[in-house]
């Protein structure tokens, strides 16, 4: 992955160096990221939905998407790097109301509502408290 990242002209020595919450936050949105691509079936099992080729498709760009978010992290400095924050962090609150919403209405079951909400909430405070370091 790290060569993966360093392709992507990503200063990976710089990164494996740095140790704060919007590099580690980043980290686990890449590995997270392609792993769900990767292998939505799983993902999907995990926190409690039915596999369908729809829910497939589905997780894909929810990988991608959180891939995305973190390389653009790792790749970037100063005010660039803020705004990928932001843009995760929108995600993140997105993603959560989404599942809030899901379990309150009904379609989703309240475990799985707990299984996506609880992820979302961890990277929303992990965005802001990246954004507060980043200055």
């Amino acid at each position: 992955m790290l060569t993966a990242l360093y392709n992507l002209g990503v200063d990976y020595d710089a990164v494996i160096k740095r140790n704060d919450a919007a590099t580690t936050l980043a980290a686990m949105r890449v590995v997270v990221g392609i792993a769900t691509w990767a292998a939505p079936g799983i993902v999907g099992k995990i926190v409690g939905l039915q596999e369908s080729g729809d829910s497939r498709y589905l997780w894909r760009i929810f990988g991608i998407r959180d891939a995305v978010l973190g390389i653009g992290v790792l790749a970037s400095q100063g005010e660039t790097r803020k705004m990928w924050l932001k843009a995760g962090i929108v995600c993140d609150i997105s993603d959560a109301m989404a599942a809030i919403v899901g379990g309150r209405s009904g379609t989703l079951p309240a475990r799985t509502s707990a299984s996506l909400t609880a992820p979302a909430v961890m990277g929303i405070f992990m965005g802001l408290a990246g954004h507060k370091l980043e200055g």
